[in-house]
């Protein structure tokens, strides 16, 4: 993992203030700022479908799983 990864993942994932983590760092506000804004970026595009793409199993609807919706019993 990068440096800029834990930096942005102080404010992230551990709830430090922007402000007290540049700070902590000897960064600028805004350059961890622009970390964190890739980090998401990053994060995002490594599902481009979200959370609910990678679903499968029975909580999925036939739809959901490209098959028709059984007709009425």
């Amino acid at each position: 993992m990068s440096s800029k990864t834990e930096a942005a993942r102080l404010v992230t994932d551990r709830g430090v203030a922007v402000s007290q983590s540049a700070r902590d760092l000897d960064l600028s506000e805004s350059v961890l700022r622009r970390w964190m804004r890739e980090l998401t970026i990053a994060q995002v595009a490594a599902f481009p479908g979200g959370a609910d793409a990678c679903r499968s199993g029975p909580d999925r609807s036939p739809e959901e799983r490209g098959r028709p919706a059984p007709s009425g019993a």
